[in-house]
């Protein structure tokens, strides 16, 4: 394999898992306009219009690009040899979601930190602040309030679809009967999870068990036991449809390109796509990224909160402790900061695709992980007839945490930790943290 610029300019790795792409040296143009997206990606035809983030693969296209690079025709499951295309439909009102995910979190998190940490931190302090920090309970209301907007919102269908290639309708059969088989095997009991059918979808509908998470506030209990999740699926012609949603009369398949996430605005990018063979595309809408954001400082966060509280309210009542206290609270507010970096608003789609014509190619373009990307190009057959190029490239650093002020302001968070002991532990504490800082001074 032939090294040439592969480290000059950048691993493709480092260009697919975070960093910032701008313009690339050895970038493309993009391919002249092309109508055959809707023949690589038949299942895409079936997302409804309103399937504001969404992706697609044409799973064919890439098993015989597979096959072409080595890999047996025999490794690859008949199931998947089977499959023409694949498609993933997400609407933008799924943000709910996520948020109530992430508070579900935060509750559980906050839940733990009060039944185990704080407790066990509590015998271990001095007799002057072991109360206060006994008595620090986080603040629920604000990740209820999350819950319960997610409930009393209900959101449209997410769907998933796989399309089968003509004459593989037996391996659709058999995928079907995997289905029909884990269904049986979630229905755990009748109050939680039970058998779903009509109108021609089948599947799960579940329902909350209210009386194991019990760090609900009631009103949060009460909205929850109205919830109704369902996991259906059908088939229709050559595809297998699934969907997950709130309520199934709300389903709405797309019917044929006119009627699809295809015909839709953000779809517009792919019909610029080279038509030799798509392998791959999608947008995700920056509502959602900015959900997923989100759950990056999701765990400091909710940890922060109460040990802020704590640090406050020493610094109050302890004043020989004043001025260490205060520094912890500062590298706490450190931390976070750092952290937020990492969650930048976006303000434009991420679109994707890849195409193979002769050459692989990947375009990436619009805001992720806080930098905006634009057109880049992996080059499978270079000048020479053996040769394998990897191109990538990047004009600045992605946008990260500084490692040095998140590790040295949580050695400052334990230092302040340390005031709290008695004055044995407290030493040995100082000890260890000394010993730490030093190992961490020699990694470089």
């Amino acid at each position: 394999m032939k090294t040439h610029h592969l480290f000059a300019k950048t691993l493709l790795a480092g260009l697919m898992l975070g960093g910032g792409i701008c313009q690339p040296l050895y970038a493309q143009e993009a391919p002249a306009a092309s109508a055959a997206c809707a023949d690589d990606f038949a299942a895409a035809a079936y997302l409804p219009a309103n399937s504001e983030s969404f992706g697609v693969l044409n799973t064919a296209a890439l098993m015989e690009l597979a096959h072409k690079a080595g890999l047996p025709q025999a490794a690859i499951p008949a199931e998947i040899a089977a499959i023409d295309s694949i498609a993933i439909g997400i609407p933008n009102d799924w943000t709910n979601g996520i948020d109530a995910y992430m508070a579900i979190c935060e509750l559980a998190l906050q839940t733990a930190l009060t039944d185990s940490v704080l407790p066990d931190w509590a015998t271990k302090a001095n007799e002057n602040v072991a109360n206060i920090i006994s008595n620090a309970k986080p603040d629920y209301q604000q990740a209820a309030d999350t819950v319960l907007n997610w409930v009393n919102t209900p959101s449209a269908p997410a769907y998933a679809i796989i399309h089968i290639k003509p004459g593989q309708e037996a391996q659709l059969t058999r995928l079907c009967e995997k289905l029909d088989t884990l269904c049986q095997q979630l229905q755990l009991t009748e109050k939680v999870v039970t058998a779903y059918q009509s109108n021609g979808w089948q599947g799960l509908h579940i329902k909350f068990d209210t009386a194991a998470i019990a760090i609900f506030p009631k009103n949060v209990e009460e909205a929850l036991q109205k919830l109704n999740i369902y996991l259906v699926y059908r088939v229709e012609n050559n595809a297998l449809m699934m969907s997950v949603c709130n309520d199934p009369a709300q389903l709405q398949l797309g019917n044929g390109t006119t009627h699809s996430v295809l015909s839709s605005p953000q779809a517009d990018f792919m019909r610029h796509m080279e038509p030799h063979r798509a392998l791959l595309a999608g947008s995700v809408n920056p509502a959602i990224l900015n959900s997923l954001h989100r759950c990056i400082t999701l765990v400091p966060g909710s940890m922060a909160a109460p040990i802020q509280q704590i640090f406050n309210n020493i610094a109050e009542q302890c004043p020989e402790v004043r001025t260490e206290m205060k520094s912890g609270l500062t590298s706490i507010q450190q931390i976070l900061a750092e952290l937020s970096k990492l969650t930048p608003q976006v303000n434009s789609p991420f679109t994707f695709c890849a195409w193979h014509d002769g050459n692989l190619h990947f375009t990436a373009q619009g805001d992720a992980c806080g930098e905006s990307f634009s057109t880049a190009t992996v080059n499978t057959a270079g000048t020479d007839a053996a040769g394998i190029y990897l191109y990538g490239s990047t004009l600045h650093s992605p946008n990260l945490p500084d490692l040095d002020t998140l590790v040295y302001c949580g050695f400052d968070i334990a230092n302040t930790i340390a005031y709290t002991l008695p004055p044995e532990a407290q030493q040995e504490l100082i000890i260890q943290l000394g010993t730490s800082k030093m190992i961490y001074a020699m990694l470089p």
